[in-house]
C-alpha cells in the first residue's frame, strides 16, 4: 500500500504546485446604444450616428431603412395611416469600433419618411435608432414683392394725377372767371 502512497502524493502535490495554462474567458459585451443626432432632418440632411457598447475591433455595418410617411391634413410629418409601406434599404457603411467600442459615422438621409438605421456587428450586436426626414420646403407661389413699396409708388401715382387734374382746370378758367 505504501508503494502507492508515495506516487500518488507526488502526483497531487505537482498538480496542486505545478501552474495550470491560463484559459482567458471572453468578456460578454454590453448591451450596444445607438443615437443619432439632429433627431429631424430634411431631405438630403446629414445625421451623425454615435455607437457604444459594440466589442472593439469587430467591424460594425450600419443601415438605414426608410418607411414613408404621409403628409396629409395635420401637416407635414403627420403621422397619417398610408395605404403603402415600401421600406426602402439603400447603401451600408461598414465601420470599426475603437478600443472602447465606440465609432461615430454620419449618414446623409435621401428619402422622406421615417429612416431607421441599424448597426451590426459581425459578431450579431445589434442596435438601431429613428429619425424622421422631412420634405425641403415647398417652393413659393404668387407674388413675392414687396407691398409696402407697390403702395408708396401707387400713392405717389395718385397724388401726381390729382396735381394734373389740379392744373389743367386752373388753365381752362377763362379769363372773365378770374376777374370775377
Amino acid at each position: 500500500m505504501r508503494r502507492y502512497l508515495v506516487p500518488l502524493a507526488a502526483a497531487a502535490l505537482l498538480a496542486l504546485v505545478a501552474p495550470a495554462p491560463a484559459h482567458a474567458v471572453p468578456y460578454p459585451a454590453g448591451t450596444p446604444n445607438l443615437t443619432a443626432s439632429p433627431g429631424t432632418v430634411t431631405v438630403g440632411g446629414t445625421v451623425t450616428v454615435t455607437g457604444s457598447g459594440f466589442a472593439p475591433g469587430d467591424p460594425v455595418t450600419i443601415s438605414v431603412t426608410y418607411t414613408p410617411t404621409a403628409l396629409g391634413p395635420r401637416g407635414a410629418g403627420a403621422m397619417v395611416p398610408v395605404a403603402y409601406e415600401i421600406p426602402l434599404q439603400l447603401a451600408q457603411v461598414v465601420v470599426t469600433p475603437d478600443a472602447n467600442g465606440d465609432f461615430t459615422a454620419t449618414e446623409t438621409l435621401t428619402q422622406v419618411g421615417t429612416a431607421t438605421i441599424t448597426a451590426t456587428s459581425a459578431s450579431g450586436l445589434t442596435a438601431s435608432t429613428s429619425v424622421l426626414v422631412l420634405a425641403a420646403a415647398l417652393p413659393t407661389t404668387g407674388s413675392s414683392t414687396n407691398y409696402l413699396l407697390v403702395a408708396l409708388v401707387g400713392s405717389a401715382v395718385v397724388a401726381a394725377g390729382v396735381l394734373f387734374l389740379v392744373l389743367a382746370r386752373s388753365r381752362r378758367r377763362t379769363p372773365a372767371e378770374s376777374s370775377e
